[in-house]
């Protein structure tokens, strides 16, 4: 039953619209866009950190070869401790179970990686390396 009075159509209003607002958006909608968001920014944050890992060898070592090896490789292994520490606030503060986590940990370790890893190769292959080189092995000479 309605209220009736001064006010009431204000009242009958705000009360239509949280039915309509509770029903159209759900607590479960939300978090799931909430953790595809975080998500999101830390992959984005791990492409800032790919990049601040080259501009850091270009800086200190020219555009060589092995500088760029070694500031790919840099880059993973401090992007896998920072997506390990993401995992673990996960589990640890956000109460996610491991199972739940470790596929978003896979997710925001392995496509920033992946990705600086497939690059360095083909720029490498491209300046005449081949592809066992630009892995840092050599090919065996023999006569």
């Amino acid at each position: 039953m309605a209220e009736q009075g001064p006010g009431a159509d204000a009242v009958n209003r705000a009360a239509h619209r949280q039915r309509y607002v509770s029903a159209t958006s759900s607590p479960i909608r939300s978090k799931r866009r909430e953790v595809a968001l975080r998500t999101a920014v830390i992959l984005a944050v791990g492409f800032v950190l790919w990049a601040a890992c080259l501009g850091v060898a270009r800086l200190l070592a020219s555009s060589s070869t092995s500088s760029m090896i070694t500031a790919t490789v840099a880059f993973v292994v401090l992007w896998c401790v920072a997506a390990a520490a993401n995992m673990w606030v996960g589990v640890s503060h956000a109460g996610y179970s491991f199972r739940e986590e470790l596929p978003i940990f896979l997710l925001i370790f392995l496509l920033p990686s992946a990705v600086a890893v497939f690059v360095k190769w083909k720029c490498l292959c491209a300046r005449g390396h081949t592809a066992w080189e630009s892995i840092g092995w050599k090919r065996s000479v023999t006569a």
